[in-house]
């Protein structure tokens, strides 16, 4: 069994994406060019640990394993799911909707409001998907799916 060595995989693919996205100290968004501005600050919005692993989850989901918790249709008819890089740019791209929504921290929120725009192409879909007509919209709206109702059933008592 692998099991150990699995985990420190998960572990180390977290701490990797946790230190390409880490906060910095964040100051003013507004300007004269506010987009400019706020394009240099991107990088600065603080996102929490919880919602890195959050991230890196969704993202594990999308590749094909042998696991009890595998979505069906992923091990079915995905050959290829998101690589580490994916996450990096869900959580920038959530960084960026958190600025523009006048936020100063990530919610998890925009991670699978942005989820399918920025993993759409990252996930090649087999041929017995595409003669099944699936698609990665489909399958990243399940996957969303179960990551909210996985998190609504964290946050209640």
């Amino acid at each position: 069994m692998q099991t150990p060595r699995l985990l420190g995989v998960v572990r180390q693919e977290r701490r990797v994406v946790a230190q390409l996205v880490r906060d910095r100290q964040l100051s003013g968004i507004i300007s004269d060019n506010r987009l400019g501005c706020a394009h240099e600050r991107v990088p600065s919005v603080p996102v929490a640990d919880a919602i890195i692993e959050r991230c890196v989850d969704l993202i594990r989901a999308t590749r094909p394993q042998k696991s009890e918790r595998q979505d069906e249709l992923i091990a079915r008819y995905v050959a290829y799911g998101a690589g580490p890089r994916a996450a990096q740019h869900l959580i920038l791209a959530a960084k960026a909707a958190a600025l523009l929504h006048g936020r100063y921290a990530v919610d998890l929120e925009d991670v699978h409001r942005l989820a399918p725009a920025v993993l759409r192409h990252r996930i090649l879909i087999n041929f017995d998907g595409q003669a099944n007509g699936i698609d990665s919209d489909m399958l990243l709206e399940r996957l969303v799916k179960r990551s909210e109702e996985h998190t609504s059933e964290l946050q209640s008592p």
